[in-house]
């Protein structure tokens, strides 16, 4: 007697379970076959949290990875301080919600500038958090920036906004001498207590004779300034130019004389 042994083998589909989607979850397919690939996103700025951006349907007939949420990421509303001059515009608000990649952009009230950063414009981050902290705040401006004297330069130590109490000071150029003072401060007013100084061509110290005397010792001479020089000994003799003038490229009319004995060759 013949025995037979019939076997059936059913093949069946591989698929993974549908997805439940929660709110703003935008799914790239709804296939759930095996080695589907669905590639996740959000609508209305959302942002995914929980899982990554795709998963895979596996032989197992499990998804990848675990399926993301779509969540409002926002930032705390900038609070402008009472009484403050600080000015913030924001871009990117929805529904007047500050989601994430909203950008706040700061400024002054005239007569007043940004302290405490480097940036003027603040981005808020997926962690729901302000790309900059704290906030920057504004201060007074008291004085303006003194220009540079014409052929010389001020010494403002950095600062481009100065309040009371602070002070600034002067320099000319070599071969220039100061007209003014040479330090000026920050009034209460707004101004400064003194006008910037001049830098006009001059002459420095000629030196000094051996023997002699010079009529007027100083640092610098003005163009047009003049000084006589003398043998202090009646054994001596002046030779050269007795009186030297300062000419306007800032140099000497002369060299400097000696005081020699009379029968001295040196002139």
């Amino acid at each position: 007697m013949n025995i037979s042994h019939t076997i059936d083998i059913i093949v069946k589909e591989v698929r993974c379970p549908n997805i439940a989607t929660s709110p703003g979850l935008i799914l790239s397919t709804n296939e759930t076959k095996m080695n589907t690939k669905v590639v996740f996103s959000c609508n209305n700025g959302n942002d995914l949290i929980g899982g990554p951006v795709e998963a895979v349907c596996y032989p197992s007939g499990s998804w990848s990875s675990p399926i993301p949420a779509c969540m409002n990421i926002t930032c705390p509303e900038i609070i402008e301080p009472n009484n403050s001059e600080l000015i913030v515009r924001m871009s990117g608000i929805v529904d007047n919600k500050i989601y994430s990649g909203t950008k706040a952009y700061f400024s002054c009230s005239p007569g007043f500038y940004l302290e405490g950063t480097l940036s003027s414009e603040a981005t808020c981050l997926r962690s729901g958090k302000w790309s900059i902290e704290p906030m920057p705040k504004c201060l007074p401006i008291s004085c303006s920036s003194p220009e540079n004297p014409e052929s010389g330069f001020v010494n403002t130590g950095g600062k481009k906004f100065f309040h009371t109490g602070d002070m600034v000071k002067f320099r000319c150029k070599s071969g220039y001498m100061m007209e003014g003072q040479p330090v000026s401060r920050c009034n209460e007013r707004g101004d400064w207590s003194n006008l910037a100084p001049t830098c006009v061509r001059a002459c420095t110290y000629p030196g000094s004779v051996i023997g002699g005397t010079i009529s007027d010792v100083k640092f610098y001479y003005k163009v047009g300034d003049t000084v006589s020089f003398k043998c202090s000994s009646e054994g001596l003799v002046l030779k050269g130019a007795k009186m030297l003038e300062c000419l306007g490229a800032g140099v000497w009319s002369s060299s400097v004389p000696n005081c020699s004995p009379p029968n001295s060759n040196k002139a």
